[in-house]
């Protein structure tokens, strides 16, 4: 296949794009509810937090779109290694595979930039691929 793979700093922005969408409601609403917006102060939001955080990033890439909307913005999509979408168990076994990534200091998605395919651990552990738009299966 003669594809474009989604290289480690577009996945990077992509990522600070999705932050920059789940943060600021979470943000808004401590501030609203408890007046503050420090970390201490508002465990009570974590929980709720880490669900839709966690929802967000294995949901979005089974949806029509088949990435989150920052992967989307930025022109990739999240596939399967035979570049078709993705189920629901591989999106979730991604997601829980990137928190090992987060576990020994990144390690899984500087990976990104030293595989043939961009692949972070994430991808290899879920049999994932992230793929500009433009390429093969658009």
């Amino acid at each position: 296949m003669n594809s474009s793979y989604g290289g480690f700093w577009r996945r990077f922005v992509a990522f600070m794009i999705d932050g920059l969408i789940i943060v600021p409601p979470f943000m808004i609403i401590s501030y609203l509810v408890y007046g503050t917006t420090d970390f201490e102060s508002i465990r009570a939001i974590y929980l709720p937090f880490g669900l839709i955080s966690t929802c967000f990033f294995i949901l979005f890439p089974i949806t029509r779109l088949q990435a989150t909307p920052g992967k989307a913005m930025l022109g990739m999509k999240i596939t399967n290694r035979h570049y078709e979408k993705i189920s629901f168990w591989q999106s979730f076994g991604r997601y829980f595979a990137s928190v090992l990534s987060h576990i020994i200091l990144f390690i899984g998605y500087f990976m990104i930039g030293f595989t043939p395919k961009k692949r972070g651990l994430h991808d290899f552990l879920a049999h994932t691929v992230v793929i500009k738009k433009t390429s093969r299966s658009s």
